[in-house]
């Protein structure tokens, strides 16, 4: 193992997988909208989410990629389908 730019270890050949979950934060972020809003999205159904024990929420970046790209939404636009 070797010491990458970021601080972070990493085998040698092998480049770091991009993280495919996200914080409740993070993905707020990414959407342009706070952190309670999008509690209150996943709650309604309208974003897609993962319990998990003990940690708390996550959200999948591709299914919310592949969500915004579906909708053609841009941030801060999360709507309930066949809405």
């Amino acid at each position: 193992m070797k010491d990458a730019s970021d601080g972070k270890r990493h085998l040698a050949g092998f480049e770091p997988l991009e993280r495919c979950w996200l914080r409740v934060s993070e993905a707020a972020e990414l959407l342009g909208m706070s952190p309670r809003s999008l509690y209150r999205s996943c709650k309604r159904g309208q974003v897609p989410f993962t319990k998990v024990p003990g940690i708390g929420l996550r959200i999948d970046k591709r299914r919310l990629d592949e969500l915004l790209e579906s909708r053609s939404l841009g941030p801060g636009k999360i709507k309930k389908e066949g809405a």
